[in-house]
């Protein structure tokens, strides 16, 4: 029997079942040996390996140790970094930064502010062709300067109205709290054109308007203003719910994005044109391309062709342009190789003005309509003149018809085909965008990579009978694994027009709140072994970094963020998985082009997860924390070359001779 000295009074420690000393008085009963004592089972635990800011790689257990107890490097000042914030001296980022109010008739001392009727009655005095030309090329002069109150009033300072201008200058120097104020927002001219095709009359550009016309039509502007605030009026009154403003917001933040030509045209490339054509082997593969042959009479390249083409002529892309250079273009395409197609391609980017009008009459003429309806201009963006020209109604139009119309297009060409085709195509849809995500992670880490330098995987099965799948997308960082969960759904009209707080709350489950379980299951199962990606070995794995990308866009506010953090799954609340990270596909794409820039993956999103930002969307991040420059222009360089590739795709439509010149 093994005996340890220095206890009892025979020298013989007595020891309880758990290995403590028994008091003189327990111990006399019972005689406890050692070697029956239940000891704790010890195992043998392998730390992983940190590399520290030195490039020292150290065991994890005593790399906090040692970084808290270097000795300071002294860093030449060209190297340095900008300082880390150490107190706010102002106000703290908040999501109303990104508000800005364009000025309406009560604040111009106009009393009582216009409704919707006397909106109708000032546009039935308007001359049609006229009026809406001028509304459309200030909206062609607001595209490039939507955020400079100056330059917008230097646009009215041209229309000999001194009394405006005067009360202008006055009104631009008052803030309304934090947000900005400009002269014109593109919503209210859009209210403005649309009530013009129902309600103004008939004149043609030959025939002209006065002065006083278009003096009255830039009147009838700021009408349209209050007339617009008046759907949402219900936000200024009583207590609205967090629901409510959350929907005005997510509506609001749809309606006046705004992403880079390179980045929309790519995208609508790859999704429509290039990903189908690998994917025909998928269970639910729909031959897009083909439907747009049969539905429009052009294909896929044609129609970006086309778009492009007519953008350029209309003059949407000068900086430089004018409101007194009408942006109207004779029918193109007469000759060349699209000459038997003028029809098809008249009825798909452009309609006369009753084609409008039998379409908003359609969407209903309720205020939340009249202020938010805007999908007939989306989908054909020239207005066809009584002399036969086309008339574009503003760079936004030809710019959604180029990049999201190419969605809205084939949706439309799959329910002329049925529900079950419109199902399959949900699906399929899906599946381009995961194939896009992926795509452009792997263009990001290319290459052979070592184990944990950076490999990019796609879904992999798991579970009983492989029923199960990881995220879409896997980034082995070694220390660190990056979860992407991909989902293409966007908001649909019952949100972005008319604004439902039900419907909301059930297109963020299916965009969100679904997407951050099913992110939370995967990250538990490749955590404990459950599930497995490809030579990543979950015991080493220190940081797991969830991310919900979504194919639509939206708008990060503190409200928004309010519901992530309450359905927030447990198993994305702490230990190794970092806080969540939420993306747009175009936020998507800048964060990966930060990674091209040679910046850590992992440390981005640390960084905007633990500051002032992590409520708020990336390229505010990028450009108050990061001080990155606007525009920002981060991008992954596949990006770039495809962009090079489509323009000479859409050279081959339009001038095929040349092209086949040029390559021999």
């Amino acid at each position: 029997m093994a005996r340890v000295r220095g206890g009892g009074c025979d020298g013989t420690r007595r020891l309880d079942r758990a290995g403590h000393d028994l008091p003189a008085a327990a111990s006399t009963g019972a005689r406890w040996h050692i070697d029956r004592v239940q000891l704790p089972h010890h195992e043998l635990v392998v730390p992983a390996w940190r590399e520290l800011q030195s490039g020292l790689l150290v065991p994890s257990s005593v790399a906090d140790r040692l970084q808290a107890t270097a000795d300071p490097v002294d860093v030449p000042p060209e190297l340095l970094g900008p300082p880390a914030p150490l107190a706010v001296v102002d106000q703290m980022p908040v999501s109303a930064d990104q508000l800005g109010g364009a000025i309406n008739e009560r604040e111009l001392g106009l009393e009582p502010p216009a409704d919707l009727a006397e909106l109708i009655e000032k546009a039935q005095a308007l001359p049609f062709e006229p009026s809406f030309l001028l509304i459309a090329r200030i909206a062609a002069e607001l595209w490039h300067m939507r955020e400079d109150a100056e330059r917008q009033l230097d646009l009215v300072r041209r229309f000999d109205m001194p009394n405006l201008v005067a009360k202008l200058e006055e009104v631009l120097e008052v803030r309304d709290g934090r947000a900005r104020r400009y002269v014109f927002a593109e919503q209210y001219l859009t209210v403005l054109q649309r009530v013009l095709v129902e309600h103004a009359r008939e004149r043609t550009l030959a025939e002209g308007a006065s002065d006083d016309e278009l003096r009255a039509t830039i009147s009838a502007y700021f009408a349209s203003a209050s007339v617009t605030s008046a759907a949402d009026a219900h936000l200024q009154v009583g207590e609205p719910t967090a629901g409510e403003w959350l929907v005005y917001l997510i509506k609001n933040g749809a309606y006046n994005t705004r992403s880079p030509n390179v980045n929309v045209l790519t995208r609508a490339r790859e999704l429509f044109v290039e990903l189908p054509a690998r994917l025909v082997d998928d269970n639910h593969y729909c031959p897009i391309d083909d439907w747009f042959r049969e539905d429009y009479g052009l294909d896929a390249a044609e129609q970006h062709a086309v778009g492009f083409a007519l953008y350029v002529l209309s003059g949407a892309l000068d900086e430089e342009a004018r409101s007194d250079d009408p942006s109207v273009v004779p029918p193109p395409f007469g000759g060349g190789p699209l000459a038997d197609r003028q029809e098809q391609i008249a009825d798909l980017v452009s309609a006369p003005r009753q084609w409008y009008a039998d379409e908003f009459a359609a969407a209903g003429d309720d205020l939340d309509s009249v202020a938010w309806e805007r999908s007939p201009f989306l989908r054909r963006p020239f207005l066809r003149l009584a002399d036969g020209r086309w008339l574009l109604g503003s760079p936004r139009t030809i710019d959604s018809w180029l990049g999201e119309g190419f969605y809205y297009r084939a949706l439309e060409s799959a329910r002329r085909r049925g529900s079950d085709v419109v199902n399959r195509f949900f699906t399929f849809f899906g599946k381009l965008v995961e194939t896009y995500c992926l795509d452009l992670a792997r263009s990001v880490y290319a290459g052979e990579r070592p184990i944990g330098g950076g490999r990019v995987h796609n879904e992999q099965r798991y579970g009983p009978h492989g029923g199960k799948r990881t995220s879409d997308v896997a980034i082995d960082l070694g220390l660190d694994l990056v979860l992407i969960e991909v989902v293409s759904a966007r908001f649909a009209t019952d949100v972005r027009v008319y604004g439902n707080p039900e419907i909301l709350t059930a297109a963020l489950e299916r965009m969100l709140f679904k997407k951050m379980r099913q992110l939370g299951r995967v990250a538990a199962a490749v955590l404990t072994g459950e599930a497995t990606i490809p030579d990543v070995d979950a015991n080493h794995v220190e940081r797991v970094w969830p991310v919900v990308v979504v194919g639509g866009d939206l708008m990060h506010t503190e409200i928004l963020w309010d519901r992530i953090d309450a359905e927030l799954p447990p198993e994305l609340r702490g230990g190794r998985v970092q806080a969540l990270t939420v993306l747009d596909i175009e936020d998507y794409e800048l964060l990966l082009g930060l990674v091209s820039d040679g910046r850590h993956l992992p440390d981005v999103l640390r960084q905007k997860a633990a500051g002032a930002y992590r409520r708020l969307g990336l390229s505010r991040f990028m450009h108050e924390e990061l001080h990155l420059p606007l525009p920002l222009l981060q991008r992954p360089p596949v990006l770039e070359e495809r962009w090079t590739s489509l323009g000479e795709t859409m050279k081959g439509v339009l001038f095929p001779g040349a092209v086949a010149d040029g390559a021999e």
